[in-house]
């Protein structure tokens, strides 16, 4: 009888403590799913690094501006560039068929080649890829100079300055992401670059919202892209100096 009680004894005693391991163990899940909830994420926090490293290092956020009003000024031309030549073929032969867009697009595709090429031909000669921006960012200002004010011919659009504008712009295109590839990543830092790339996507997204449901007109567009590729060049001369004086 003895025996007996005592092992009931043993099994209520082993029953409380054996729930009161349970409650410390789902006391302390609690306290660890809490401390996790209120922890920011991970995301957030590279963000925000990146975001203080590009404010506080001038050649970072030159290189943010740059790539912004030259990759916001290509995808707002990706949508302008069918309606304005489409616009100048209606004025000058209002009867004439369908603009022949495949061909059109295969030219621009071939001067984007070509500029890619000759970024190399240039490397290989030793100039060197900040000299090569300052040159690919003028050509491309003055491109869309040429598309914001075009003065088409009477042999149809095709042979209108706006359309050699774009062209130019293609080719100008075709050299930038070479030249803008090699200045990143002597610029940026490798611990922080996916970061500061994240970064970079924001005022560029920004841009082309703006521009996009801003209503302006088609050549105003092209003028506000000249403007802000003008500025990029000025920021990308001020950054060759920068380097030269270093040296």
């Amino acid at each position: 009888v003895e025996l007996v009680s005592v092992q009931r004894r043993d099994s209520g005693f082993a029953k409380k403590h054996s729930s009161v391991c349970l409650s410390d163990d789902e006391n302390v899940e609690v306290e660890e799913k809490s401390s996790e909830s209120f922890q920011p994420s991970s995301a957030k926090v590279g963000l925000l690094s990146g975001i203080r490293t590009v404010w506080n290092s001038p050649p970072i956020f030159s290189i943010c501006v740059i790539a912004s009003a030259f990759e916001g000024s290509m995808y707002i031309f990706i949508f302008l560039w069918t309606p304005a030549l489409t616009h100048i073929e209606n004025h000058l032969k209002p009867t004439a068929n369908e603009l022949p867009f495949g061909w059109i697009f295969a030219s621009f595709m071939l001067c984007c080649l070509l500029g890619t090429m000759s970024f190399s031909r240039l490397s290989r000669a030793g100039v060197s890829a900040s000299k090569c921006l300052v040159g690919v960012l003028a050509l491309a200002a003055a491109s869309c100079l040429a598309m914001a004010y075009p003065h088409a011919s009477e042999s149809g659009g095709a042979s209108s300055v706006q359309y050699w504008g774009m062209l130019s712009y293609e080719f100008a295109i075709g050299a930038y992401y070479p030249s803008i590839s090699v200045l990143k990543g002597t610029v940026v830092p490798e611990d922080q670059r996916a970061a500061i790339y994240n970064v970079f996507r924001l005022p560029l997204n920004l841009l082309v919202l703006i521009n996009l449901t801003s209503g302006l007109s088609t050549q105003l567009s092209f003028l506000a892209n000249s403007i802000l590729l003008m500025v990029a060049c000025i920021l990308q001369i001020r950054l060759v100096r920068r380097s030269a004086t270093l040296k």
